[in-house]
């Protein structure tokens, strides 16, 4: 049986090593908890200097975390900050820490997708639609 799985990658080219690390310690912590979307949100903002609006849907798969904030402000005390998205979106960034004056004022953001080929245990990662074994594709 052939699973086709498709990846969103985010890619922001202000990251810092340490808020990539960060980011790779919550996704890694997500999945052995199996978190639901609250307690994604909540391990990400325990463990990453500041989340975007942007970002969480991608890497968190949220989908209403405006929703998901505002019921966490009032009990953590979340900070927020106005920011600009790839020149022309509005945002904002979350943080626990009081002062965000060290956030940019604006993140780029390029978005991708990966497809792999799942075939038992083996995984293919695919580059183009020539990937071997594309014609079994849904």
């Amino acid at each position: 049986m052939t699973i086709w799985r498709i990846n969103t990658v985010l890619q922001n080219g202000t990251k810092s090593p340490r808020l990539r690390q960060q980011w790779q310690d919550v996704l890694e912590e997500c999945r052995q908890t199996e978190a639901g979307p609250e307690e994604r949100l909540r391990i990400a903002l325990l463990n990453v200097d500041y989340v975007t609006s942007f970002e969480l849907p991608f890497r968190l798969l949220l989908t209403r975390t405006p929703q998901l904030i505002a019921a966490l402000r009032e009990e953590w005390g979340i900070s927020q900050k106005n920011v600009v998205f790839n020149d022309k979106r509005f945002g904002c960034v979350y943080s626990l820490k009081a002062s965000l004056s060290g956030v940019p004022d604006t993140f780029r953001y390029h978005l991708s997708h990966r497809i792999r080929r799942v075939v038992g245990n083996e995984t293919h990662h695919c580059q183009s639609a020539g990937c071997p074994g594309s014609e079994s594709a849904p």
